[in-house]
């Protein structure tokens, strides 16, 4: 990618080291095994730290953590934020999708399932695919070793994981995530692009992601609510026109272009290493 990468199966313990050769401005974590760690490491470093929360790990801190410039948090949305209600976040900076990656022509032919996991509502999914056995559902997996029995299902297609997302949305009609936990679902940003509406539940981030371009419905909804809610999208021109605009439109809020997403990230690392210069807002 251009830029130096150092691995270790306990960074904590080198991060010191680095430190000494890199001698960097700021540290980003971003959760993970080894937080605590390699956060203790970096402040006694006297390292400014930036914390980008992004998972649905609670990360706790020590009652007399260091506050900012030494120590902030960023969070990928705002459900995220909200499971922190320890730390002071100082802003929601979603994922970066650029759009030109995922922007296709589309034949509107299929609904689309990535990852079909159990987390990510397969149960919800195989019910929709049995109830409309008209439609075509393609299901892309993350590894083509992953067991998935779809035996009865005639109208499934599983393809293998791919690196041109494009090929995917290229067939996409309505694009389906019945997570039951997401802290944001990029998945949704990156189908609106392309005027794809999604059907998702309301867990986790999902609605800050989907907004106006779809519909949510709870985890838990009976499955006849999901069937309805799946065939007002799919068989209704009005009501999937509409979704459809919205969708559009929501992926070009400018909250979420990479351009302000890059800026305000940068301005916040500047404003840890030039407090008295913090104008980013």
């Amino acid at each position: 990618m251009g830029y130096p990468v150092w691995r270790s199966w306990n960074p904590a313990t080198v991060v010191e080291k680095l430190s000494a050769k890199f001698k960097p401005d700021v540290a980003v974590l971003q959760g993970g095994a080894h937080f605590a760690p390699m956060l203790q490491s970096l402040l006694c470093l006297g390292i400014p730290v930036v914390a980008y929360l992004h998972t649905s790990d609670r990360l706790p801190m020590q009652h007399d953590a260091p506050k900012p410039p030494r120590l902030s948090f960023l969070a990928n949305s705002s459900y995220t934020a909200s499971l922190h209600g320890d730390k002071y976040v100082s802003r929601i900076i979603p994922p970066l999708v650029h759009p030109e990656d995922y922007q296709t022509e589309t034949d509107r032919s299929s609904a689309i399932f990535v990852n079909p996991a159990g987390y990510k509502g397969l149960d919800i999914v195989l019910a929709l695919a049995r109830a409309r056995p008209d439609v075509s559902f393609l299901f892309i997996v993350n590894s083509m070793r992953k067991s998935l029995d779809i035996s009865g299902f005639h109208n499934i297609r599983v393809i293998a994981p791919v690196e041109d997302m494009r090929k995917v949305y290229g067939r996409a009609r309505v694009v389906l995530a019945p997570s039951k936990e997401e802290t944001w679902g990029r998945i949704a940003t990156e189908a609106h692009v392309n005027g794809i509406p999604l059907l998702a539940s309301n867990a986790g981030g999902l609605p800050e992601a989907v907004g106006p371009g779809g519909i949510c419905l709870p985890f838990k909804a009976p499955t006849a609510e999901w069937v309805r809610a799946f065939s007002r999208l799919w068989d209704d021109p009005a009501t999937y026109a509409h979704f459809s605009r919205a969708a559009q439109r929501y992926s070009q809020r400018k909250e979420i272009q990479p351009e302000y997403l890059i800026r305000a990230f940068e301005a916040h690392l500047d404003s840890l290493v030039k407090p008295s210069d913090n104008h980013w807002q």
